[in-house]
């Protein structure tokens, strides 16, 4: 997690993983399906996000690169979370560091 101050970082801190998140996480899962199998239930269309192409496709491809990990040109949800979990498992601690650069609210996987 950093704190920023402007354009300058001033703290930089691993976010320790604890019982009382993974909780949370996984009352947010359960919620997700429980949702799902209610409009499922009740045939209504399932709920879909705006996909637009993130802004800064071409600096992830750049990234992922230097990953030995090609993404192509066009932006592609699935390819970019492959790449991100494969980062994840070959080194967490550093994840963090790696997974920011990639937050993009506009880009967003279709259900």
């Amino acid at each position: 997690m950093a704190r920023l101050a402007g354009a300058e970082i001033q703290d930089l801190r691993v976010e320790e993983r604890n019982r009382a998140k993974e909780i949370i996480e996984d009352f947010m899962i359960a919620a997700n399906g429980a949702t799902a199998l209610f409009i499922h239930g009740k045939k209504v269309p399932p709920l879909r996000c705006m996909v637009r192409s993130p802004k800064r496709w071409g600096r992830i491809v750049e990234v992922a690169a230097q990953h030995n990990s090609p993404l192509p040109s066009e932006p592609d949800s699935k390819a970019l979370a492959s790449f991100l979990a494969e980062q994840k498992a070959a080194d967490a601690l550093r994840f963090p560091d790696l997974s920011p650069q990639f937050d993009d609210p506009s880009f967003c996987q279709l259900l």
